[in-house]
This record gives C-alpha cells, sequence and structure tokens, in this order.
C-alpha cells in the first residue's frame, strides 16, 4: 500500500483554491460554467445570480506582475464580451481594486469570499 502514497504528485495550491471556490459556487447557484474568451483566454467560473452574471477568477497570487496581467486581461476580456461591469479575482491572501474605466475588478482572499453572503 506505500507505493501508491508514493506515487501521487504534488498539488499546486492554486489548483486547491480553484476546487474549493468551485464547491463554494456550487453550494451557493444551481449553475457554474467556465468561460473562453474570443482570443481564448479562460475564466475560472461564471454563474448567474439576480439575472446578472459574475465572473470569478481563482490564482493563489498576483504578487508577480506577469500573473496579475493575464489574470486581468482574461477578465477584462470577458467583462466586454458579456457586458458586465465587475469580476472577482480571488487569491490565497491579497487584497485591492482595481479600476480600469467602468470596469471593477475585486481581488480578495478566498476566506473573505467564503464568509461574505454578498460579495458582488
Amino acid at each position: 500500500m506505500d507505493f501508491i502514497f508514493k506515487t501521487v504528485r504534488p498539488v499546486h495550491p492554486s489548483i486547491l483554491l480553484e476546487n474549493l471556490v468551485y464547491i463554494e459556487l456550487r453550494r451557493r447557484y444551481s449553475e457554474v460554467w467556465f468561460y473562453k474568451t474570443t482570443n481564448n483566454l479562460e475564466i475560472d467560473f461564471i454563474y448567474k445570480h439576480q439575472n446578472q452574471l459574475h465572473l470569478v477568477q481563482v490564482s493563489y497570487s498576483v504578487s508577480d506582475k506577469t500573473t496579475l496581467t493575464r489574470e486581468l486581461n482574461a477578465l477584462e476580456k470577458a467583462m466586454d464580451e458579456l457586458n458586465t461591469s465587475h469580476s472577482l479575482l480571488l487569491t490565497y491572501s491579497e487584497q485591492r481594486e482595481i479600476n480600469s474605466g467602468d470596469k471593477l475588478v475585486r481581488i480578495i482572499p478566498v476566506w473573505k469570499f467564503l464568509l461574505e453572503t454578498d460579495f458582488n
């Protein structure tokens, strides 16, 4: 039996966070999707609440400028395509808001997302 544990690959924390967020979204909302923009950028989760689409991206950290740019580009493109003005970027511990014109991206820690009942 010991060989089973030796062959299991370590899981990146980002994947664990993404799974946690998916489970919570499914608990709160009946339908949760992913989205791919016209230029093949992926949005981790989309759900509909009160007749509005909500976009959620998950990243362990966005302290690296390249990672932040990648996540923001995907969210901004999807917001344009889906005609929504706000989105969430969930991280392990970072928090801030980024305004780009009429669009708002709230960066919040996953633990806050899990505790809040209305985070939009």
